[in-house]
């Protein structure tokens, strides 16, 4: 991924978004690093994404950047982490962008990610192609 110019591709907004989107799958697997996620949960876990008991056995596992970002995505979308799902704040009724990132790594960042999803949004809403 490091090899594609996406900057030049993609342009700036969407540049932050892939970004903002590495640095939350990092600070998916600092947090693993440092606090673990528990016996119960890495079973849970394993077997939610079709690891087995792997995740129990070698929780080093959690470490690997596809693991990672797999447990994060799993989490957001099932409110794994702090009972809250990325629907309950980003839907069709509206974006709380700051809050939602509570889900990963409470707010750390939370403003510049903010910022770098409101710019994605707007280059997106902006793109789309009305009917004729």
């Amino acid at each position: 991924m490091g090899q594609i110019p996406f900057g030049a591709i993609l342009g700036a907004p969407l540049m932050a978004a892939v970004s903002a989107q590495a640095a939350a799958a990092q600070a998916c697997v600092d947090f693993i690093k440092n606090v673990g996620l528990g016996r119960a949960n890495y079973r849970t876990l394993g077997k939610q994404l079709q690891l087995g008991e792997r995740l129990l056995g070698q929780p080093e596992l959690a470490l690997d950047f596809d693991v990672a970002y797999r447990i994060m995505s799993h989490g957001m979308r099932r409110g794994s982490f702090m009972g809250k799902k990325l629907v309950d704040f980003i839907g069709t009724t509206g974006s709380d962008y700051l809050h939602a990132r509570r889900i990963i790594n409470g707010l750390d960042q939370a403003a510049k990610i903010e910022q770098h999803a409101r710019g994605l949004e707007i280059v997106l809403t902006t793109s789309l192609i009305s009917p004729v």
